[in-house]
């Protein structure tokens, strides 16, 4: 039995290094693809959908920013755009690369105590993320959401509201100043705070903008699951 055990292991060894190899030659190639070197890119990802490949890549310079594209097999047909399975409707989808925990830690609170874990970044100036959030109390209660400020460096008072949303005491009172934001409060540009005080704020917005900006997060509103797999709106408001 042990000798079967380390045969199936040395099995699993020998196709996942097989694969890992193949994946990287898929990565070359597209790399060599005269429209990726013409904008600078380079492949970081690659998901084998069966007929087509899913890629992400990396553009890197004065305006760093991420791709994400399908590619036929044939190398012949590159689409921008989403792509869905036509039997089950599941957006085709790269999984972030995510520590759960370490997006635990810097979120600014959570909401619910459910099994099914998911994390939102929200900018709480953005019009779409305070649409999602007067939506949130749909959510059911097997659902915890853990909400992670990314402030848009175009919105002028992100920041501010970040600030007012993380000053306050605790996860129900966070929650509430950022419903009252989406709801058109400005409580938030009333805040005063000492020097040390505007320092930890401060500090706590640039680990989540850090850690969303490693994980190639670029937008807002985004949700994530457990395992990293981006969910829409309305997918997470119908869990």
């Amino acid at each position: 039995m042990k000798n079967v055990k380390i045969a199936s292991l040395f099995i699993a060894l020998l196709l996942s290094s097989s694969l890992f190899g193949d994946n990287e030659k898929v990565k070359a190639r597209i790399d060599e693809l005269s429209m990726i070197k013409k904008i600078g890119a380079k492949v970081t990802q690659v998901i084998d959908h069966g007929t087509v490949y899913q890629f992400k890549a990396e553009i890197k310079g004065d305006r760093p920013a991420q791709v994400e594209a399908f590619l036929t097999k044939d190398f012949n047909t590159l689409m921008i755009g989403k792509a869905y399975n036509p039997k089950t409707g599941a957006e085709l989808s790269i999984p972030f690369a995510i520590d759960a925990d370490v997006l635990k830690s810097v979120a600014a609170y959570k909401t619910g105590n459910g099994k099914n874990e998911y994390f939102v970044f929200t900018d709480p100036e953005c019009p779409y993320c305070q649409k999602l959030e007067n939506q949130l109390t749909l959510l059911k209660s097997d659902v915890t959401v853990y909400t992670i400020l990314f402030p848009l460096s175009f919105h002028k008072n992100a920041k501010s509201m970040s600030r007012y949303i993380l000053n306050q005491k605790d996860d129900i009172a966070k929650a509430k100043a950022m419903k009252d934001i989406a709801q058109k409060s400005a409580e938030y540009a009333k805040a005063n705070y000492e020097t040390a005080q505007l320092k930890i704020l401060n500090d706590k917005i640039q680990k989540s903008l850090d850690e969303a900006t490693k994980i190639g997060i670029n937008g807002t509103p985004t949700i994530l699951s457990a395992n990293g797999v981006r969910v829409s709106p309305d997918a997470l408001l119908a869990k």
